[in-house]
C-alpha cells in the first residue's frame, strides 16, 4: 500500500470549504459521513459569501500588518470579530502580537 504524500499545505476559510464540499456533493451525489457532518456544521454557522471573503482577505492583507500570515487572516475572517476585544481573543491563540493601531485598521477593513 502506498503512503500518501502531502504536496502542499494551505489554509482555507469556511466559505472555501463549503464551496468545495458542495462541488464534491454535486459530483458524487453523496458525501462521506465526516464530510456530511462538516456540511451540517457549516450550515449552522454564519459563513460569508466567497466574493465578500476574497475582498476581506485582500483588504486585511493590504494593511501590511507585521507577522500576520494568511492563516491568521483566514481565522479572523471565519470568526468575524465585532470588536477589538474579540479580535484579541482570536489572536491570543497564536504567538503573535498586533499593536492597537493595526488592530483598529483590521477592524475597519472587516467592517468596510
Amino acid at each position: 500500500m502506498s503512503v500518501p504524500q502531502i504536496a502542499e499545505e494551505v489554509t482555507i476559510t469556511a466559505a472555501d470549504l463549503k464551496v468545495g464540499l458542495e462541488a464534491i456533493q454535486k459530483r458524487d451525489e453523496e458525501l462521506s459521513f465526516r464530510a456530511g457532518k462538516t456540511v451540517d456544521h457549516l450550515n449552522h454557522i454564519n459563513v460569508i459569501d466567497v466574493e465578500k471573503k476574497d475582498a476581506m482577505v485582500e483588504a486585511v492583507e493590504a494593511l501590511g500588518v507585521p507577522r500576520l500570515k494568511t492563516m491568521h487572516v483566514h481565522k479572523i475572517i471565519d470568526l468575524a470579530p465585532q470588536s477589538i476585544k474579540e479580535l484579541n481573543v482570536i489572536l491570543s491563540g497564536y504567538t503573535l502580537t498586533v499593536n492597537k493601531e493595526y488592530q483598529q485598521k483590521i477592524m475597519d477593513a472587516l467592517s468596510a
